[in-house]
């Protein structure tokens, strides 16, 4: 069995890449991380925010064949009962204003929730711009339960590609929590944070620094979550699949 995860950025899958020991190669121009997590291997790939570089780099992953396709990291809650760190599993997704929806493969929503310590909900929300104010995100409400960036673009290129796939997410922020600062400057083409110009803006205006802080540490809780239920998670489809295997050589040789 052949799993593909993606993360955004590298804030998401720092917990789970130290706790795994992930191997870093390339594919192509994409950088990927691999690890055996008992007969499965596992390929996670960071593919900057936002929906086109989420395409871009799921179509080079996806250019081998996959049996799975997990799109994962951070989310911000639309809803007032989820609080952070929380764990959301999407029955579909949909861009911002949109009607039509990418369906979760049910069977893999199915073994999230079995898993334990997940929620699941109607639908992401995929947005092109991250949504900072208290304002969108109350217009985002009328369409799903959290809003995050590429799971549309994650799971349209494995749809095309007839992978199974799902999107899980941890919330980073609160349904009422605008973020401090406007992040947008500081991010490269490649939908990756410019640490120097981040560092920047923010010695530009200090008094933001407590809700940084404060964003740091909801976002490290929210990773290591993550990071505990991707590797339990991983671990029951590989059990599954196993089993499966089994009882197929045992009818085949009946």
């Amino acid at each position: 069995m052949k799993i593909l995860v993606t993360f955004a950025v590298e804030a998401e899958f720092a917990p789970w890449r130290k706790s795994r020991g992930f191997v870093a190669r390339k594919l192509g121009n994409v950088p990927i991380y691999t690890a055996e997590i008992g007969a499965t291997s596992v390929g996670v790939i960071l593919t900057g925010m936002g929906p086109v570089n989420a395409r871009r780099a799921v179509e080079a992953a996806l250019a081998i064949e996959h049996s799975a396709c997990i799109s994962s990291g951070f989310a911000g809650a639309l809803r007032a009962e989820y609080e952070v760190a929380d764990l959301l599993v999407a029955g579909a997704v949909r861009r911002r204003g949109q009607a039509e929806t990418i369906p979760c493969d049910a069977r893999l929503v199915e073994d999230a929730l079995r898993a334990n310590g997940v929620a699941e909900v109607n639908c992401f929300v995929s947005v092109e711009n991250i949504a900072e104010s208290l304002e969108e995100k109350a217009s985002l409400a009328k369409f799903g339960e959290a809003v995050e960036m590429e799971s549309y673009a994650v799971l349209s290129v494995a749809a095309e590609r007839k992978v199974p796939a799902v999107a899980i997410r941890a919330i980073s922020d609160r349904f009422d929590q605008k973020l401090p600062m406007d992040f947008s400057g500081s991010i490269d083409e490649c939908g990756h944070v410019m640490k120097g110009k981040l560092a920047r803006q923010i010695a530009s205006d200090p008094s933001k620094i407590p809700a940084l802080i404060r964003l740091g540490k909801q976002s490290s809780a929210a990773a290591n979550r993550l990071a505990e239920f991707l590797e339990n998670y991983i671990e029951r489809l590989a059990a599954q699949d196993n089993g499966e295997a089994a009882r197929f050589e045992k009818v085949v040789h009946s």
